[in-house]
């Protein structure tokens, strides 16, 4: 099979994935709830933070590249937002003590960041810059049209579910009802991971085998998890797989065509 028509098998294992959940969604979810929660609890609480922080870490690198100050600030706000995100699994209220710590903390990796900047060689960072911009571009953009359309589905999610007559399948449409199950905003964020594929040292240099399997099994471990949350069903999962998919296609394409990846 040639490389044109393996890129196509991700979008057949994700609509199987949506066809099984169409019919099996409630029951999946129902089997896996709480089977392994510390699994379960790492992926939702801890594993988005690396990936935010990346986010704000390519702002320090556009900083540096462009010599441009603006890009210190997204780079700084994006930090609050990591910590943020992080925070919410972790604390469930909010005060000034709190938002104080979120600042704080927030400088301090913003600055850590900086440092780490600086220490990158120019010629380095001129040759990794495509694939800094490919990276912010996938994963912006994904999760952008997720939340979109988690704000227009609104499923509820099934921790949420007081009795099973409350669970609807992922094609009954609840407009803006305040749930955002579909899609699973955690698998599309986590998914941008399939960035790292490109991250070489030419066009031509093949991916080894053990990133390749790596990246492809945390891939598989996301969904597995969110289920195991009762955060979401696996339509939820296929489909916040296949948008950042989807985005990763295009904007591969656009870039390998500039001959930048």
């Amino acid at each position: 099979m040639s490389n044109k028509k393996w890129i196509w098998l991700p979008y057949a294992i994700g609509c199987l994935a949506l066809v099984i959940g169409t019919f099996y969604d409630y029951t999946i979810t129902d089997f896996l709830y709480k089977k392994m929660p510390y699994f379960g609890i790492f992926f939702e609480k801890i594993a988005l933070f690396p990936l935010i922080v990346m986010v704000s870490f390519s702002f320090a690198i556009f900083a540096r590249f462009y010599r441009n100050k603006l890009w210190e600030i997204v780079s700084f706000i994006t930090c609050i937002y990591a910590l943020w995100d992080l925070k919410k699994y972790w604390i469930s209220y909010d005060n000034l003590f709190i938002w104080s710590g979120v600042a704080v903390l927030a400088i301090v990796l913003w600055f850590l960041l900086h440092i780490l900047t600086k220490q990158l060689s120019y010629d380095f960072i001129k040759r990794r810059i495509h694939w800094f911009q490919f990276y912010v571009c996938v994963l912006l953009s994904a999760m952008l049209l997720t939340t979109v359309i988690k704000m227009v589905w609104g499923r509820i999610r099934y921790r949420q579910l007081e009795h099973a007559l409350q669970f609807v399948p992922w094609y009954q449409i609840r407009l803006f009802s305040g749930n955002v199950s579909f899609p699973s905003g955690h698998t599309t964020a986590f998914s941008a991971i399939l960035c790292f594929l490109e991250w070489k040292e030419n066009p031509y240099e093949k991916v080894p085998k053990w990133k390749f399997f790596l990246i492809w099994g945390l891939l598989l471990a996301m969904p597995i998890s969110r289920m195991i949350q009762g955060a979401h069903y696996l339509s939820d999962t296929a489909v916040g797989f296949m948008i950042t998919y989807t985005m990763y296609l295009v904007y591969r394409y656009w870039f390998r065509k500039r001959g930048y990846l």
